[in-house]
């Protein structure tokens, strides 16, 4: 069992780099930060004014992204330095998932939006959902989403609703077998 000791408030999201030898936590005191798997911190990402909402690894595992509470998303070396702030949500920062390469970043949040941006940070495209979790297919080609009535959509990169199902609670892209599934409240799993 690892106890991971330094944030002065409750976490809200965690994630691991693909070799899993890290973990990155977020909370609600501003802070995110990143251990190694003896639970020793190795670096505190920015003190920020706002709650953490959400943290993610890129595919590549040499930079992390942070969601805020106040709309902005940020992007970070390991070392610590900020690479890039993006700006455009008008809300709470839900979610963040990068494309299977690493080239794109989709996130979701309050503002009823999902967006994809480069890793230059320009935005390509706002899709006028409301959501609060994305994901990434395995193919990089579709994006996952939960959207207005806990319904799960795929989407291609071009804005286009595929297919929906009723009341979902999560999603996974199951990399290995190249299936989405949703949880649903009566115990059954969809897999696309």
């Amino acid at each position: 069992l690892l106890t991971l000791r330094g944030h002065s408030s409750r976490l809200s999201s965690l994630a691991f780099p693909p070799d899993g030898n890290l973990i990155l936590t977020g909370a609600s005191d501003g802070t995110a930060r990143l251990w190694d798997r003896e639970g020793r911190e190795l670096q505190l990402f920015d003190q920020h004014p706002a709650k953490v909402n959400v943290v993610a690894f890129a595919p590549d595992g040499q930079s992390i992204m942070i969601g805020y509470e106040d709309h902005q998303i940020k992007e970070w070396s390991l070392d610590g330095e900020l690479r890039l702030s993006l700006v455009g949500h008008t809300g709470q920062v839900a979610d963040l998932a990068f494309s299977p390469d690493g080239r794109y970043l989709l996130s979701c949040g309050w503002d009823e939006t999902a967006r994809i941006w480069d890793r230059r940070g320009y935005e390509l495209w706002t899709l006028p959902i409301s959501t609060s979790k994305v994901a990434y297919a395995p193919d990089g080609q579709h994006l996952l989403t939960i959207v207005d009535e806990n319904k799960a959509a795929r989407w291609m990169n071009i804005p286009r609703l595929l297919a929906a199902t009723t009341e979902v609670f999560s999603l996974e892209a199951l990399k290995d077998l190249g299936l989405a599934y949703a949880e649903q409240d009566v115990q059954e799993i969809r897999a696309w």
